[in-house]
């Protein structure tokens, strides 16, 4: 059973797609494949905010993660991510995760919350990026601007 964690914004099927104040975006159960065991193992996952990293946990009463996934990499950029029917691929800088979901409605829903969140959070470094820096030389003042008074 897929939970969504939302507190603002509905689709139109009814399907919640937007985060909640604790930072959890969605959870439910997938099969993973491991890195060296390449059976699927069932795992519970949840996708968490700041950073976007979709978490996984041996079961739903485990406390501690058993790893983690980057929805960027290390240059802020996003990681790919190829959806086939129940099976989404993310390819990280170090290797490939092999995710299936148990039917197609609840993968399209986990990419609609990564593809939304990834999209916020790109927007966010983005308006950052632009920000000017604290103590650079182009602010509104003539004072420390760079400009000469004639």
């Amino acid at each position: 059973m897929v939970q969504l964690h939302a507190w603002e914004g509905v689709s139109r099927t009814g399907t919640v797609l937007y985060l909640n104040p604790d930072g959890m975006l969605w959870e439910g159960y997938l099969k993973k494949t491991g890195k060296f065991n390449k059976s699927r193992q069932k795992r519970y996952f949840r996708l968490v905010q700041k950073p976007l990293q979709l978490w996984y946990y041996t079961s739903d009463k485990t406390a501690k993660p058993k790893g983690q996934i980057d929805m960027f990499d290390s240059k802020g950029r996003p990681n790919q991510i190829i959806i086939k029917g129940t099976k989404m691929d993310i390819k990280t800088e170090g290797r490939v995760y092999h995710i299936e979901a148990e039917s197609e409605e609840e993968m399209k829903t986990l990419n609609t919350v990564i593809a939304i969140n990834r999209s916020k959070e790109l927007a966010a470094k983005k308006k950052a990026d632009l920000k000017p820096k604290e103590g650079s030389s182009c602010g509104s003042s003539p004072k420390g601007s760079g400009f000469i008074k004639v």
